[in-house]
């Protein structure tokens, strides 16, 4: 019985390059969406808390 070999060949970094960016950018807006949104609760001097189903805090700001 013959064995037969696929090779697949790997795509060139430069197709990839416009993909990684891409990604790259979301992450760096959400970060900055994600820091954004601590300040704004961190800085409400209301206490402002979230909990998971079993009831564990998820989310707190300064306040509590």
């Amino acid at each position: 019985m013959a064995k037969r070999t696929v090779k697949s060949a790997p795509q060139p970094e430069s197709q990839n390059t416009p993909a990684i960016a891409g990604l790259q950018q979301i992450i760096k807006d959400l970060e900055e969406q994600r820091a954004f949104f601590r300040t704004v609760i961190d800085m409400n001097p209301n206490l402002i808390f979230v909990k998971d189903r079993e009831s564990r805090f998820v989310l707190a700001n300064e306040a509590l």
